[in-house]
């Protein structure tokens, strides 16, 4: 992170109104693990509202990747140790169907977390936030979300991560430690829209 940009988001009021406004700033601005952790409620979320219509493959291999991005958010890394997680959601993101929205979100949630992980050591820190903005954007492409919904609730997300790595003191490559998991509000289903209309008017 360059001065101008330590100093933008020093001077960023906090809320989600604030985050919502920033919009992509505001995630590139956050430590990359917790830039990670974001894209984990954000697929925690989509499971919530729509795992019942997911395939079982599907909806365990979701859990897998909940818990080992919260588990290499709190340690740093350990990525190396998820070759078949990894290969199983290149595998999924192939398929073509209703459920392609979610498995896009899977891969590049994935996509977040290998970056975070590699940014360690070689200078992709933007590759985090790309992949994570693809994330958003392919869960967005589901006809019953709506995309303004998807990003109230992840400019919620950021700013209490914000508030909460500022507090904690976390630098931008550190692992995040419990008191940020501690100041997190709980994870709620998204809302969905039933029956998706055919030509929705917030598309």
């Amino acid at each position: 992170m360059t001065a101008n940009e330590a100093r933008a988001h020093d001077d960023r009021p906090d809320g989600a109104g604030a985050a919502l406004f920033a919009g992509a700033a505001a995630l590139a601005e956050l430590p990359l693990w917790a830039q990670v952790l974001a894209m984990a409620r954000l697929l925690e979320r989509a499971a919530l509202a729509l795992q019942d219509d997911w395939p079982q493959t599907l909806r365990v291999l979701v859990e897998r990747a909940i818990a080992a991005m919260h588990n290499c958010a709190r340690e740093g890394g350990g990525v190396h140790r998820l070759r078949d997680l990894i290969d199983a959601a290149r595998i999924e993101r192939l398929a073509e169907d209703a459920t392609a929205p979610a498995r896009g979100l899977l891969w590049y949630a994935i996509d977040a977390l290998r970056a975070a992980d590699a940014a360690q050591d070689f200078p992709v820190d933007a590759t985090v936030t790309h992949s994570s903005l693809r994330a958003l954007q392919a869960l967005a492409a589901d006809p019953r979300l709506v995309p303004l919904q998807l990003r109230v609730v992840l400019a919620g997300d950021l700013d209490l991560l914000r508030h909460a790595c500022r507090e904690a003191e976390v630098g931008r490559y550190a692992a995040l430690p419990a008191d940020v998991f501690q100041r997190l509000a709980p994870v709620h289903a998204l809302t969905r829209v039933e029956p998706a209309p055919d030509a929705a008017s917030w598309r």
